[in-house]
């Protein structure tokens, strides 16, 4: 053989090695770094979204023991047996004697999602016992207003009749929903 023909041919050997075996490698590792940006980037935007999934789950919890203390609030039942151990309960911490205890129709106004119950309550005791028992009924868990408030000298004894007129409010189950 000629030594003229040995450097072509081997240039020529090259060339089809170069794009017969190596080119298709290259186009392989090529589509397959791709495909690993593309996982890489997959993977990113589900970190993100399970980052995000935390944080509202940790939002969740959080409004879950809003939503605890607005049902103490405002439950969603009448509850008259615990508005009386719960007014009774507030009285006697004030000083206060519970001497009558009435409960009104229930009003329903127009255009809320909350019902009122109306009490009437009366008691015995002095001006600070009264005062110390509104102090108390505005911090007890449960939303009752006082509506209007009377006091009287009774004769004979150095005590007031007070007679407080209450609003305590539930919202019911059917509209809780």
């Amino acid at each position: 053989m000629n030594n003229r023909l040995l450097p072509p041919l081997l240039l020529a050997l090259s060339a089809f090695f170069v794009f017969v075996l190596l080119f298709p490698k290259y186009e392989r590792i090529k589509l397959v770094n791709e495909a690993i940006k593309a996982q890489e980037k997959e993977l990113q935007d589900r970190q993100q979204i399970f980052a995000s999934i935390k944080t509202l789950k940790d939002q969740i919890n959080s409004k879950t023991n809003d939503i605890k203390k607005l049902n103490e609030l405002i439950p969603d039942k009448k509850s008259v047996p615990e508005l009386i151990s719960s007014l009774t309960e507030i009285s006697g911490q004030a000083g206060l004697a519970v001497n009558d205890l009435n409960f009104g129709d229930v009003l329903i106004q127009a255009e809320t999602v909350f019902k009122e119950i109306q009490i009437d309550l009366k008691m015995s005791g002095n001006y600070l016992a009264t005062r110390n028992f509104l102090r108390l009924l505005e911090k007890n868990t449960r939303l009752i207003n006082a509506t209007n408030i009377k006091m009287s000298q009774t004769p004979g004894s150095g005590l007031l009749a007070i007679s407080v007129q209450l609003r305590a409010y539930y919202i019911p189950v059917s509209l809780n929903k």
